[in-house]
């Protein structure tokens, strides 16, 4: 080493560097014993004479054993271990398991003469961290002696399952250490023979994913969203509660638990299955169960909730299953309506609404008997709802939307009204909507808000201030049309635009709204009402793409959609929000291809692909894409052109789903809807907008795969339903639903898969004979 420097300071040591090939080093002495002195290593000890081993495999969830054991039959024990060469089958279903469910295998020896002696365990997670089940082989360690199901062989007493990632890691550190190389012995002794053993090889059992995190390792992960305050939100706990509450469970416990899950969840989330709560009444032991008692505590507190729950009961009571005890559970609804604080005016609110249903009925009603056509229908519509009709009242009627309580309508507008052109009759009605949503803590949320009239006669034609006052009070009054000018003195328009209007009510009030066609500053909340068809299933199927459309935005997906809302009022009658939109067949007919069409609806740009917006584009292959799949999932038949429709932005939407899970009156259908003309608006089959579009769908139907357990709960509740395609036989039903989702593929084959279904849906030629078809029936009608 080099001397340090003066001074005390250190100097870098230098260090010289050659190949090993040019050094020549003569070997004086060896410490240890040379190799060829040791004496060989005794062969492992035979297997006692007569010794057979055989597995144990058991289901075990938070300390507890689920369902019964299986085991191996017995295999002879030789120097090589033992092979069974089996498949245990156990006697519990997958979709049946917890989360944190570990398939634990044991294993034991007997020996000719003696019992059966344990010799040692092992546990495996089946599912991930994202509940997702494990598959592949995989290589376990056996603890000798020790049952993990137990928490380990020493010293720990009963534990539960949560041991096992300790134990295993302890093993671990020891193997680790065990695993270093001793020290030669001197005297030339070797390695002593090893302890016999049953299973020299590794047990095989599912394989995990690779990057699967150990229990430790979530447990430490959890703690830091908690800290963090980002609690994660657990899909998985949804499909628990609604498979505990489906007919398959019939204990009072299990049922309770399951409403005890649902009320950690607030009402808008609640919304979402409140059709299939409502539908799990049908499996209670009693009328007024702990669900029923819980869904008409939520209602008392949230009008909204009240509302579809009042609608949703109303609709059962002419079922000769369900009836009864759905009117029992309504009156007991009203009940406590009428006792809460202030759930008398949402019971008057919901009379009010159950009044303007019976008036639409009787005007539906005298039209059909009338007998006449669409366009003089529609005249004598708007006769019946003017002045001195036989339904005047509804001109002027004060109700919240039915379709979304949170809106209050300020009655029809007769002119705007109008009848379509079909068998049934629907008629199309817009109302007039108050500027702001309703206020259920008012002394009277129906009232009209007081106007300024008298300040504004007083203040005549004065400065500009009156005459913004003046506007304002023609916005707000209660009776007037809001087509009206504002009053006094500014000469001109002083309302609030359209725009203006729409922004200053909630998000959620936004969608139901339409401006007005004689008055460009009036908002419309336009829906339509019809009368002889059971829309009890559109509203099902509706509900599940609203449903699908809020999983796939949770993983950061927006498809676009438009899940417009159902809602009906009865066995053959309901109200369905009306979207301005154009059936493609109509608007091939005028514009001869989709692009002319946005063309014509304002969304041209010249520095545009192919001369459009490059957002309207963009939305016209991301809800193409998310129908696709979900239409493909749910399996709605009866694919035209006059049931899917386009927004003037680019939304492409389904209508009508009277035929689902895969029946259709049509031969040869296509997976999809995806037609020549769709193809070619993005541009063809070699397009990027078209590769996207692939992609996308894809990338949906791996999400939508992954909630299957949800999506099958939610169906299975609607076993008892009024829908025609489940009720009749359920057990078909889901399995239809499980064909379509592929739960046996991977990400990987699930996407091949997808692939494939939109290559035969965009090719086959079936589809566009029965379009040709259908155009000529809808000709000779």
């Amino acid at each position: 080493m080099a001397a340090p420097a003066a001074g005390g300071a250190r100097r870098r040591p230098e260090f010289t560097f050659h190949l090993s090939c040019d050094v020549q080093l003569r070997v004086c002495s060896l410490a240890g014993a040379l190799p060829a002195l040791r004496g060989p290593a005794p062969p492992p000890a035979p297997a006692p004479p007569g010794a057979a081993a055989f597995v144990v495999a058991r289901l075990v969830a938070g300390g507890e054993e689920l369902g019964l054991e299986t085991k191996t039959t017995y295999a002879e024990a030789g120097p090589g271990g033992c092979s069974w060469e089996e498949t245990l089958t156990l006697c519990l279903k997958y979709r049946d398991l917890p989360c944190d469910t570990h398939l634990v295998l044991g294993l034991w020896q007997v020996v000719e003469g003696g019992g059966a002696a344990f010799v040692g365990s092992a546990a495996l997670p089946l599912f991930s961290k994202k509940g997702r089940l494990k598959t592949g082989p995989r290589q376990l360690r056996l603890r000798e002696g020790a049952d993990v199901a137990l928490g380990g062989g020493g010293g720990g007493g009963g534990g539960s399952i949560g041991a096992v990632a300790a134990a295993a890691a302890a093993a671990a550190a020891a193997a680790a250490a065990g695993d270093a190389p001793a020290a030669p012995d001197a005297g030339g002794g070797g390695c002593g023979a090893p302890p016999p053993a049953l299973l020299p090889a590794p047990l095989l059992a599912a394989k995990p994913r690779l990057g699967a995190r150990g229990e430790a390792e979530q447990l430490a992960h959890l703690a830091s969203l908690y800290a963090r305050g980002d609690v994660p939100r657990c899909g998985w706990l949804d499909a628990l509660a609604s498979r505990l509450l489906s007919p398959d469970f019939k204990n009072d416990e299990v049922r309770s638990h399951a409403v005890a899950v649902l009320q950690a969840k607030d009402d808008e989330e609640l919304l979402y299955y409140l059709l299939q709560l409502v539908q799990a009444l049908r499996f209670e032991a009693v009328d007024l169960s702990r669900l029923a008692r819980f869904l008409i505590a939520r209602a008392t507190a949230n009008p909204a909730f009240a509302t579809f729950l009042h609608w949703y009961l109303f609709t059962e009571w002419d079922d000769p299953a369900f009836g009864a005890r759905a009117s029992c559970v309504h009156a007991a609804l009203v009940d406590a309506l009428t006792g809460a604080p202030r759930g008398e005016a949402v019971w008057q609110a919901i009379r009010r609404q159950t009044d303007m249903v019976s008036q639409l009925a009787y005007i539906v009603k005298d039209l059909k008997m009338s007998r006449l056509r669409a366009a003089r229908a529609t005249e004598r519509l708007r006769e019946m709802l003017s002045a001195n009709g036989p339904c005047e009242e509804l001109a002027s009627v004060r109700v919240p939307l039915p379709l979304n309580p949170s809106m209050l309508l300020e009655g029809l507008v007769p002119g705007e009204c109008a009848c379509f052109k079909s068998a049934q009759l629907p008629v199309k009605l817009a109302f007039r909507v108050a500027p702001r949503p309703i206020d259920w803590d008012a002394a009277a949320p129906l009232a009209p808000v007081p106007t300024a009239a008298p300040a504004v006669a007083r203040a005549g034609s004065g400065a500009g201030g009156a005459g913004a006052g003046a506007g304002a009070a023609a916005l707000h009054s209660s009776g007037g049309d809001l087509g009206s000018s504002g009053g006094g003195g500014g000469g001109g328009d002083a309302r609030p635009s359209a725009a203006a209007q729409a922004a200053a009510l909630p998000a959620s009030c936004r969608t139901a709204l339409a401006v007005s066609d004689a008055d460009p500053c009036a908002l419309r909340a336009v829906v339509i009402y019809k009368r002889g068809d059971d829309l009890r299933q559109d509203q099902f199927v509706l509900q599940m793409l609203s449903l699908m459309d809020r999983l796939l935005k949770r993983e950061n997906l927006d498809l676009r959609l438009t899940p417009y809302r159902v809602l009906p009022t009865g066995s053959d009658d309901g109200l369905v929000e009306f979207v301005p939109s154009v059936p493609l067949s109509r608007l091939l007919q005028e514009h001869r291809s989709i692009h002319r069409f946005l063309l014509a609806s304002g969304q041209g740009d010249a520095s545009g692909p192919f001369g459009l917006r490059a957002e309207a584009l963009e939305t016209f292959v991301r809800s193409c894409a998310g129908y696709c799949v979900m239409t493909y999932i749910l399996g709605v038949g009866d694919r035209h052109l006059d049931n899917l429709l386009l927004t003037p932005d680019g939304r492409l939407f389904h209508i009508d789903f009277g035929y689902i899970l895969g029946s259709d009156p049509k031969p040869f259908p296509p997976p999809m809807k995806l037609c020549r003309e769709m193809v070619e608006a993005m541009g063809g089959a070699g397009s990027p907008f078209y590769v996207r579009f692939r992609m996308l769908a894809c990338e949906a139907y791996n999400i939508l795969r992954k909630s299957a357990d949800l999506i099958l709960s939610l169906f299975h509740l609607m076993a008892g339903a009024s829908i025609e395609a489940i009720r009749a036989n359920p057990e078909n039903a889901m399995l239809k639903l499980q064909e379509k989702l592929r739960l046996d593929f991977d990400d990987g084959q699930a996407v091949e898969w997808m692939q494939a279904l939109i290559n035969e849906s965009a090719t086959a030629m079936m589809p566009q004979i029965m379009e040709t078809t259908h155009r000529w029936a809808q000709y000779w009608r």
